[in-house]
């Protein structure tokens, strides 16, 4: 096959099939392009700010945290849980928008798939599609696993951490994740461009939270036990 695009949508393709059979989704916003959307959801805590892609970060203001290209608004639940709302006109100038804490817990990113697909094949990106479900549902369960997956034109690792207070899982030693009790096992495997980890886990709260960092990067996995 001549043509190097086509013969990578085929690879995508059959990376797709073979590697993430799971198409569950959350944290994660589908829509074609043009098309109006509304999303709604929460954040495990105080957040505060906001950044589109590989912009600023953007302070949140009296129930505003609107950005260019994204409308946006919040409010701070009874939990203390942040309950933000999207909406907006999908566009391609959206690929992801990331949720800070001035309060240094977890990042949440929430993945723009414009015209239901992600296209994003760029050196040191998280593959969102390819790491879903980022919620997973375990309930009455003790063990489950969660993927990340990257673009690695390069040799490079990403990183994982346990709990909103991100404590380090895996800073790229093998040996050193399995000191964690709950890590049950890990594996990384590649196939062209992408590498993949795959992480099993035993329940540690009634809600687990799991975050893979590449590069300034953020893809969030929530393991709801209950």
């Amino acid at each position: 096959m001549d043509n190097p695009i086509a013969l990578l949508g085929i690879v995508i393709t059959l990376y797709l099939i073979t590697l993430n059979p799971d198409r569950g989704r959350d944290w994660t916003l589908t829509r074609t392009e043009g098309e109006p959307y509304e999303y709604n959801s929460w954040l495990p805590g105080i957040y505060d700010s906001i950044k589109v892609n590989y912009g600023n970060s953007t302070p949140f203001v009296n129930g505003n945290c609107s950005v260019p290209h994204v409308n946006c608004s919040y409010f701070v639940d009874t939990d203390n849980n942040t309950r933000i709302k999207l909406w907006g006109t999908m566009t391609p100038e959206v690929m992801w928008v990331t949720f800070n804490s001035s309060r240094n817990l977890m990042p949440i990113t929430v993945y723009f798939f414009n015209n239901q697909m992600w296209l994003n094949i760029d050196h040191k990106v998280f593959q969102p599609y390819f790491s879903l479900p980022l919620a997973i549902s375990a309930v009455d369960k003790e063990i489950a696993s969660f993927t990340c997956v990257h673009t690695a034109y390069l040799p490079i690792e990403a990183k994982i951490y346990f709990g909103l207070d991100m404590t380090p899982i895996y800073l790229g030693n093998n040996s050193d994740v399995l000191n964690h009790t709950q890590v049950i096992n890990f594996e990384i495997s590649t196939m062209a461009v992408f590498k993949k980890y795959t992480v099993t886990v035993r329940r540690v709260n009634n809600m687990d939270f799991y975050l893979c960092e590449l590069a300034g990067n953020y893809l969030s996995h929530v393991i709801l036990w209950k």
